[in-house]
């Protein structure tokens, strides 16, 4: 008898600890997977870091017009001993620099003062960064050049020049330029001062044609311009004074049809106009580069002559995208194939003559789908999401209870996801993410939250790393980067994942 409990307690205890063994080995897979995770994410997190205090205190060097050339970031930033001048950085304290102090001394290079952010068109051709800077105050401005080294950082024009809207054709840049003998002309460089030039002066004399929207349309350059004879006009330019000509008397009389947002989808060229027949500023389209000019489809009620009804023109695929204000719906999205009968609206968002989008930050395009800001009337300014039908498009995320709206901003693809600025019912603005799903739109939480200060409109995408302005109390407003995790990270199947280890799988 005492016999036959003992060997009951012993298999009553064999039991107990081929049930705790079975436990354990269940449970120690998912402890160890969650340390990792936990390690995974602070290692993650530890990547939201202040890149340099280039201006130690609590004001900081206010880093503006970020841009990347060859995987290293160009910005202006200021400080104490310099002022506003040309800066780099690989993402390292080390590798953050002062590329070269053109003005000498506290004087700034770029604007006038520590928080002035005079757009100075920063643009990488080929590798190489083009500005405009002033020594002497802002009275006047100059084309440079820089590889990114003090010595390859040069004037492209010894007298004053303007620079807007740069166009690369067959390896040189085309760009309004100025100087006092012929106005505001179109200009080409190929990089060196002897090779800077104006191609036509179009309008004669000092005054100025102004050519603008510059767009190139296989390797022939389009743009508005005004020659005094035909009014404001749409012309090409092969790069030759002889090559430059008009496109298109498309309001005969000298009036000026005024085309802009000129837009290449695919080799069509789109345009807004006035044709002068009663109709107002409207769509056209030119196909190919010898092609003729003609009216995609009358859209807005009325005889609206050059106004700001349209904007926002962009590509996707062969399609147009661009938001207008028909005179019923107020500022919505549309699309157009190039016909008349494939121009429509792609939805009435916002119910009414008001209208979604009074304005647009950004749009930007993940996935063959349009993200953009717009404002049903309910929810206030939020992101939204369009594969371009009326079914295909939707909020993306109600980030703030009401009609307040997060207004997200500075749109950015990176590593199969969305990131933006936007702001919540508690925070903001802060940096979010979002994997085009209402769950998978997401503010970056602790321990990844970051704070983009309230004048930042930038981030900039480098080899998986973000780069943004970040105001604190400590360093004041100075150059912050985020490395992405991969998609993989954002995206773990946990439901399926955790039911497995813990033997509940299929």
């Amino acid at each position: 008898m005492m016999l036959f409990r003992e060997m009951s307690v012993e298999v009553e205890k064999i039991e107990m600890d081929d049930l705790f063994y079975l436990q354990m080995k269940r449970i120690l897979p998912v402890l160890l997977f969650l340390g990792v995770v936990l390690l995974y994410t602070q290692l993650w997190a530890s990547q939201s870091l202040l890149v340099k205090d280039i201006e130690p205190g609590q004001d900081g060097s206010y880093p503006r017009y970020m841009v990347e050339k060859n995987g290293i970031l160009f910005f202006t930033a200021w400080d104490s001993v310099h002022g506003r001048e040309l800066w780099k950085s690989d993402g390292t304290v080390d590798g953050t620099e002062l590329v070269k102090d053109i003005t000498f001394g506290p004087d700034n290079t770029f604007g006038t003062s520590a928080q002035d952010y005079s757009v100075q068109n920063f643009t990488v051709i080929d590798d190489i960064l083009y500005f405009t800077a002033s020594t002497d105050g802002g009275s006047t401005w100059k084309l440079w050049r820089s590889d990114g080294t003090e010595e390859g950082t040069i004037p492209l024009c010894k007298t004053g020049t303007q620079y807007v809207n740069p166009v690369k054709l067959k390896g040189k840049i085309y760009f309004l330029g100025y100087d006092s003998a012929h106005g505001q002309e179109l200009w080409m460089s190929d990089g060196t001062a002897m090779g800077t030039e104006m191609v036509k002066d179009i309008y004669p004399g000092d005054s100025n044609s102004y050519p603008s929207s510059i767009t190139n349309i296989n390797n022939v350059l389009f743009f508005a311009a005004d020659d005094q004879e035909h009014g404001r006009e749409l012309w090409k330019s092969n790069g030759t004074a002889a090559g430059t000509t008009l496109v298109q008397d498309i309001w005969e009389g000298g009036y000026g049809s005024k085309p802009h947002g000129l837009t290449n989808v695919n080799g069509t060229l789109y345009f807004v106009a006035c044709d002068g027949s009663g109709i107002g500023s409207e769509l056209w389209k030119i196909v190919g580069t010898t092609g003729s000019a003609t009216l995609v489809k009358d859209i807005i009620d009325g005889n609206i002559y050059y106004d700001d009804s349209y904007s926002n023109l962009m590509g996707i695929n062969d399609r147009l995208y661009f938001v207008v204000d028909d005179g019923t719906h107020g500022r919505e999205l549309w699309i157009s194939d190039g016909t008349t009968g494939g121009t429509r609206m792609v939805k009435d968002i916002n119910s009414g003559q008001e209208g979604s989008i009074p304005y647009l930050g950004s749009m930007t395009v993940m996935n063959d789908h349009l993200y953009f800001t717009a404002d049903d009337g309910i929810h206030g300014p939020e992101l939204w999401a369009s594969d371009g039908t009326l079914a295909g498009t939707m909020m993306v995320k109600d980030t703030v209870d009401g009609d307040y709206g997060g207004n997200p901003r500075a749109l950015i693809h990176e590593s199969g996801m969305l990131f933006f600025v936007a702001s919540d019912a508690s925070h903001g603005p802060y940096l979010w993410r979002s994997d085009g799903t209402e769950s998978g739109t997401v503010r970056l939480g602790y321990p990844d939250r970051i704070y983009i200060s309230n004048d930042a409109s930038e981030l900039v995408s480098i080899n998986g790393v973000l780069y943004f302005t970040w105001w604190d109390d400590g360093y004041g407003t100075e150059l912050r980067k985020y490395r992405v995790p991969p998609a993989s990270a954002f995206g773990f199947p946990w439901t399926e994942f955790l039911p497995a280890i813990l033997g509940r799988g299929k």
